[in-house]
């Protein structure tokens, strides 16, 4: 899957995928809430030691709510509410 989202998209950044696989989904058990809000607190950890100023993020709904729910102190209920399917929204962090 990595190598063929490297050809597909030559001028993304794919170096921190290390894994051909997904080492996060099991067939076995299902990401529990405060599993995936471990995760993301991982993530703001790892987005806040980034030196861009704009960073794409694309992935699932599921995380998108609880990282703006359970990990972020957002201000705004409407970045709260569930992420449609293909929905694009802007946000500044203050990291």
């Amino acid at each position: 899957v990595v190598n063929v989202a490297k050809q597909e998209y030559p001028t993304i950044e794919f170096g921190h995928m290390t894994d051909e696989d997904d080492v996060c989904w099991t067939p076995h058990h299902r990401e529990t809430p405060a599993e995936m809000a471990k995760r993301g607190l991982e993530f703001m950890e790892w987005l806040r030691g980034r030196s861009e100023e704009s960073i794409g993020v694309v992935t699932h709904s599921a995380f998108l709510s609880t990282l703006f729910g359970e990990v972020l102190d957002c201000h705004e209920p409407e970045m709260k509410r569930w992420f449609e399917n293909a929905e694009l929204r802007a946000v500044r962090l203050h990291l």
